[in-house]
């Protein structure tokens, strides 16, 4: 499939739109890792003390760093297609150095005019994808079918799950989604919910995350990805909240029965600037 971007690979990366390469590949070297580690930890702490001016230098360097000296991006962003959908693709497994860059603050890329996002023709969203696309399966002719769950283990900041289930309703309208809530918070109890109701094509996860878990006993352990979920008595044996892989996120077993799209807005649960392992803003 084509893609309007960045394709990353092999260490290395091309500003790409459709099928077409604006440029010569770039490889990922010592150097531009170095220059990828300070972009972020800048926009970490921006996030922290928000300052306008900062986050606007801060995304006209990262622009001027992907543009090189060819103007591969200035390229890219007069040329694309309306929206600018910027799909930031690397390998289903990323090297660290791949890593660093698909954490780079996309979100604040601005040009000599001011940040993309605020340009209305532009109409710029960046996404970030792990491996290749798939053709998903058609729509059928039913109403939509969402479940939801709010997942706060004790000891993290509640959250207000109310609100978005009312933000929900209010979205589509009450008549135009059959929605499920489970109030347990428990991805397992979850999964089961799911299984007896005979898949549901969406599903919306509230909870707290970490891009670059541990266990606390074992800190030399490989970083990974989780959700912070409860379990049954809301927080595990060891009284710390469940971490939960993000690839299982509650769902069912059977293939026949997997959503057709899964959303986590999951907060981050820790302070501190976000280094390495961790995606800007650490959302």
């Amino acid at each position: 499939m084509g893609q309007t971007g960045l394709a990353i690979g092999d260490d290395a990366f091309e500003v790409v739109e459709g099928t077409t390469a604006l440029g010569a590949r770039r490889f990922l070297d010592a150097d531009a890792l170095a220059q990828l580690e300070q972009f972020g930890l800048r926009y970490a702490a921006l996030l922290h003390r928000p300052d306008a001016a900062g986050l606007l230098t801060l995304g006209r360097e990262l622009y001027g760093w992907l543009d090189g000296a060819d103007g591969q991006l200035g390229r890219l962003v007069n040329e694309a297609p309306r929206p600018l959908i910027f799909e930031v693709r690397g390998p289903r497994t990323p090297s660290p150095t791949e890593w660093a860059l698909l954490r780079a603050p996309f979100e604040v890329l601005a040009n000599a005019q001011g940040f993309l996002a605020q340009d209305a023709l532009v109409q710029f969203c960046p996404v970030r994808r792990l491996g290749q696309p798939t053709r998903p399966p058609a729509l059928d002719t039913f109403r939509l079918g969402l479940a939801f769950m709010a997942s706060a283990p004790r000891g993290h900041r509640a959250l207000d799950y109310e609100a978005e289930e009312s933000a929900i309703l209010r979205a589509v309208g009450a008549r135009q989604v059959d929605l499920l809530v489970e109030e347990s918070g428990d991805p397992e109890q979850l999964g089961q919910r799911l299984a007896d109701v005979g898949a549901m094509p969406a599903v919306h996860l509230s909870c707290h995350g970490l891009n670059a878990w541990r266990p606390r006993d074992q800190p030399e352990a490989t970083a990974r990805p989780v959700l912070l979920m409860e379990d049954a008595q809301a927080v595990d044996a060891a009284g710390h909240a469940r971490p939960e892989g993000v690839s299982r996120q509650g769902a069912p077993t059977d293939p026949g029965g997997l959503p057709r799209d899964v959303r986590g807005p999951a907060a981050c649960a820790a302070g501190g600037a976000a280094g390495a392992g961790r995606i800007a803003g650490d959302r």
